[in-house]
């Protein structure tokens, strides 16, 4: 009678390694860029074996698309925890814009290191997203235009300020952003850019 091989459970993973992955992924897209980043190159770079690498990633893709998860799901957990997270108050959005600024060596290295447009989408996306879980916005009920235009109306005004600001260095203060934002919320576009039509 043939024994059945026991199957191997997978090596317990070091706690260090994602830390180590993190870091290294950061000085490179500083250094070479996002395109230029080899899993070879990464996994010399942290110390550790490429089968470690492949034990947690497909690809440098899929840790790149894990540290934006990771990133935009505690923004959403951010949103969560404020009980007044209908009404988006400047409490809660300077929550999330200083953990944006708590996390400005990743974000930065990503927007810098060739990944700016895909942060946008995706910045974009996760906007239009929270409007409607959290604000329960609906753009198919409103009348001025048709829903995909608000949509890329709002996610668009919203990214661009947010965008300008990480590609300035996060200059500003959170409390001077929560201000910006506040006023693209309240005030239409003509009062913004100081149309005097009426």
């Amino acid at each position: 009678m043939c024994k059945k091989k026991k199957k191997r459970s997978p090596p317990p993973r070091q706690p260090k390694t994602r830390p180590r992955l993190y870091q290294a992924f950061i000085a490179l897209l500083e250094e070479r860029g996002f395109n230029q980043i080899t899993v070879k190159e990464l996994c010399d770079r942290a110390q550790i074996n490429r089968g470690t690498f492949y034990n947690n990633y497909t690809d440098i893709y899929d840790l790149e698309t894990w540290l934006e998860g990771q990133l935009f799901g505690q923004i959403r957990q951010i949103l969560r925890a404020d009980p007044a997270h209908h009404a988006l108050s400047p409490d809660s959005i300077r929550a999330v814009i200083d953990y944006v600024k708590q996390n400005q060596q990743l974000v930065m290295a990503m927007v810098h290191g060739g990944l700016a447009n895909r942060i946008e989408t995706v910045l974009k996306r996760e906007l239009v997203s929270i409007m409607e879980d959290f604000l329960q916005a609906d753009f198919e009920r409103a009348t001025l235009l048709p829903a995909k235009y608000g949509r890329a109306v709002f996610a668009s005004e919203v990214s661009a300020v947010i965008m300008l600001w990480i590609n300035d260095g996060m200059v500003e203060s959170s409390a001077d952003l929560v201000g910006m934002l506040t006023v693209l919320r309240d005030h239409p576009l003509k009062d913004i850019v100081g149309c005097v039509y009426d």
